[in-house]
């Protein structure tokens, strides 16, 4: 069975100190039910229309709130998901003019399967949230963003982790880009929404990179370890 992680847990994993946490991140890639909805979906097509930085448009998001708060039905799941959902979306409201690009750049939602990338032996799902394109220095230039939801204090990302995410989404583009396109580091951007705390790529990640790969390989042993023993 061949490891995989999604981004964000990878991100959490890579940064994490706690022993039990580590196993458990590993143990819950394992054990993800895939047949579950996922959730703050109605989140991502949101941000994507109300854009970012210079063009983030605060009175749209706010009507798109309210838009959302005026539903109502559903199941017990869907009510919860969508009360978590306006709260990613304020707190989102008052970050989304500080992530720096240029006026003029366009933002789109990222595909919803793109291929994986393999690192250390572990498939990593990046699936960036968010694609941002302009021209910078008369070039064309890609970045994204990969958003992370989670309203318990300890399942952030902290900023090594958050650095961990934007680099691998730099790593990403740079397979997927168009032609003629430059995936920029400055425009790779890792946000945790509850958090509020918007990462960027660092420019220069040859040592970042080699200690994310020795994490995938960890990561990669652990879950095969664990794939063994909970098949057995």
């Amino acid at each position: 069975m061949t490891p995989k992680v999604s981004l964000n847990k990878l991100g959490e994993y890579h940064s994490q100190t706690n022993p039990a946490r580590r196993r458990t991140i590993v143990k819950d890639q394992i054990k993800s039910n895939k047949a579950a909805a996922p959730t703050y979906q109605k989140a991502i097509p949101i941000i994507a229309a109300c854009g970012i930085g210079p063009s983030f448009d605060s009175g749209k998001l706010s009507r798109l709130i309210e838009a959302l708060s005026d539903q109502n039905g559903g199941t017990a799941w869907v009510k919860n998901d969508r009360t978590n959902t306006i709260l990613a979306l304020k707190h989102w409201q008052e970050i989304a003019g500080r992530i720096p690009i240029l006026a003029g750049f366009t933002v789109s939602k990222g595909e919803h399967s793109p291929p994986k990338i393999k690192m250390g032996g572990t498939d990593i799902s990046i699936r960036p949230d968010l694609i941002i394109r302009g021209i910078y220095r008369g070039n064309e230039v890609v970045g994204g963003i990969k958003l992370h939801f989670s309203k318990t204090f300890a399942h952030q990302l902290p900023k090594e982790g958050g650095k961990c995410v934007a680099a691998l989404t730099q790593q990403f583009l740079q397979v997927t880009k168009s032609k003629g396109e430059t995936a920029r580091h400055a425009l790779c951007f890792s946000v945790d929404i509850f958090a509020e705390r918007i990462v960027s790529a660092p420019q220069n990640q040859a040592n970042l990179l080699k200690s994310i790969e020795a994490s995938c390989e960890e990561y990669g042993y652990r879950y095969q370890v664990m794939s063994e023993n909970i098949s057995g």
